[in-house]
C-alpha cells in the first residue's frame, strides 16, 4: 500500500460525488447570498461554512465505502480512517478563497467563464498546497490504519497542479450554469439552485473525467505513505 497511486477524476461515483457536493452547496449560497454580498468578511464565513458542511457530511457518509475501496484496491486489512473532518476543514479553506477571488474579478468586470476557471484555478493550488505543507511541517493529514501500520494521504506538487488545473476546467463550465438562480426569488430560487447544481455538476464532472480518461499525462493521483510501522521486538 506504502506509495501506491489513487487515480482521481475516473468513473461515474466521482460525478456523482460533484452532483451531491453542488447540490449541497449551491442552494445555500442562492439562500444567504442577500445576506452574504453586503460584506467580503461575511461572504468568506459562508464559504468556509458551507464546504465545511457539504464535504464533511459526504466523506462521512463515504466512509464505509473508502474503507472497502483501499481493501479492493490494495489487498490490505484497512481496520480505520482518521481526521476525514480535516478535508472538510480544507474544503471550506478552498471555497472561501474562491469566494473572495470570484468579488474580485466579478468587480474587475469578469464574466462567468474566466471567473470560474481563475477562482477555482488559483483556490484549489492554494487549499492543496496549504494541505501539502501542513503535513510536511506538522506531520499532519488523513491517516489510514491498517493492522499496527498507519498511513497518511500525500499528494505531489505535480498532482496539485493537475487538480487545480482540471477543477479549473470543471468551473469553467459549472460556474455559468450554478449561476441560473441568480434572476429568481422565493421558493423558485432554491428549485432552480437545485437544478442548476445537478446540470452544472453533471456537464463539469462529465468533462473532467473524459479528459483524464483521454489525456493520461493530466490523471491527478493521490497516495498513501507510512507513517508509522511498529516493529515487534527480537527475543
Amino acid at each position: 500500500m506504502n506509495n501506491q497511486p489513487i487515480n482521481l477524476f475516473r468513473g461515474y461515483k466521482v460525478i456523482l460525488f460533484f452532483i451531491l457536493l453542488e447540490s449541497l452547496t449551491v442552494p445555500f449560497v442562492a439562500l444567504f447570498n442577500t445576506i452574504a454580498i453586503q460584506n467580503i468578511v461575511f461572504m468568506a464565513i459562508m464559504g468556509f461554512v458551507v464546504a465545511l458542511f457539504a464535504v464533511f457530511i459526504l466523506l462521512n457518509s463515504a466512509n464505509k465505502w473508502l474503507i472497502r475501496y483501499l481493501q479492493l484496491n490494495y489487498d490490505a486489512t484497512i481496520t480505520s480512517v482518521h481526521h476525514l473532518w480535516y478535508l472538510g476543514v480544507i474544503g471550506g479553506v478552498l471555497e472561501m478563497i474562491m469566494f473572495i477571488v470570484q468579488n474580485e474579478l466579478f468587480a474587475r468586470g469578469h464574466g462567468d467563464f474566466s471567473t470560474g476557471f481563475w477562482s477555482a484555478l488559483i483556490s484549489v493550488a492554494i487549499a492543496l498546497l496549504i494541505y501539502k505543507l501542513i503535513l510536511q511541517f506538522c506531520n499532519f493529514a488523513v491517516m489510514v490504519m491498517s493492522g499496527e501500520t498507519s498511513y497518511v494521504l500525500d499528494i505531489k506538487f505535480i498532482d496539485i497542479a493537475r487538480i487545480s488545473l482540471l477543477m479549473a476546467v470543471y468551473e469553467f463550465i459549472v460556474c455559468p450554469i450554478t449561476g441560473w438562480w441568480i434572476p429568481y426569488s422565493g421558493a423558485m430560487r432554491i428549485v432552480v439552485a437545485i437544478f442548476s447544481a445537478v446540470i452544472g455538476a453533471s456537464c463539469g464532472g462529465i468533462l473532467v473525467v473524459g479528459i483524464t480518461k483521454f489525456i493520461k499525462c493530466l490523471e491527478p493521483k493521490l497516495y498513501f505513505n507510512i507513517r508509522h510501522q511498529m516493529v515487534s521486538p527480537r527475543h
